[in-house]
Formats: C-alpha cells, structure tokens, sequence
C-alpha cells in the first residue's frame, strides 16, 4: 500500500513528465480533494496508506490531469485561470472540446 507522501512524490513525478508547472502543488491539491483535507493536513497524515479505491481513484485525477494540460494550448490554460488550479481543470470536459485559440475573446 502507497502512504500519502508516497503519492505526492511519484505523482509530482508524473505530472512534472507531462509537463505541468507546479506538479507538487498539483498533486497535493488532487490528493487533499480526494481525502477531503488541505495540503498542511497531508504532511501531517504523510504516514497514512491509502485504500486501493482512493489510489485508484487518484491515478484517474492524475491521469486526467495531465492529458488535459498536454492536449490544451497554453494560452487556454491560463486564460481561463486553471494554471494552478487543477481541480477546476478536472471539471473541463477533455479532448472532445475544442479549446479557443489564446486570442479569442473571453465570455
């Protein structure tokens, strides 16, 4: 079993592989949603194993994250204020969409 700390670290790992700026940052945010706490309350839990549901359901976060941030232009991601906000990016359909060029207008 993966402790919390385990995660955070090959998850920023991971997320860091695909590109996205402030991984750990990323990877701290997704694992407190789905345990429901904040990130000063992970370090404090940092020993804690995780269920094999609550890993797998972090690997689909995970996983989806880092899709959308490859496949989206950059000028999108920050437009739209979701560069350090990864859970507002979870809630963005993925591919399927077609993201705006950066200049387009915002609605």
């Amino acid at each position: 079993m993966l402790t919390v700390l385990e995660c955070i670290n090959k998850s920023a790992d991971y997320l860091a592989a695909k590109g996205v700026e402030c991984a750990r940052t990323n990877a701290e945010l997704l694992l407190g949603h789905l345990l429901k706490c904040n990130r000063l309350d992970l370090y404090l839990k940092f020993d804690q194993p995780l269920s094999e549901n609550e890993i797998e359901l972090y690997r689909k976060f995970l996983k989806r994250r880092g899709m959308i941030f490859t496949r989206m232009s950059a000028p999108f991601i920050f437009a739209n204020g979701c560069s350090l906000n990864p859970l507002a990016l979870l809630r963005l359909r993925g591919p399927s969409s077609n993201p705006p060029q950066g200049n387009t207008e915002r609605p």
